[in-house]
């Protein structure tokens, strides 16, 4: 982690977390107040258990699960 980057979350405390891109993914919300992430990383995200592949995006429901692969 370095001192000068704001950090939006912080999985220092997550085991293996130290293999994920600093900038594994950006979430933003869309003008249809709906949030969606875009894999910008090197990793796979899974949303919910689907897979969503680097350079494609994916609609954030309440309640959503993000997991980044190792």
């Amino acid at each position: 982690m370095s001192s000068d980057i704001v950090v939006d979350v912080d999985l220092s405390e997550e085991g293996n977390a130290a293999k994920v891109s600093r900038q594994q993914a950006i979430i933003k919300m869309k003008r249809d107040c709906e949030f969606y992430i875009k894999n910008i990383g090197r990793r796979l995200i899974f949303i919910n258990g689907k897979p969503i592949e680097k350079g494609k995006r994916a609609h954030l429901a309440d309640g959503s699960l993000i997991e980044v692969t190792q």
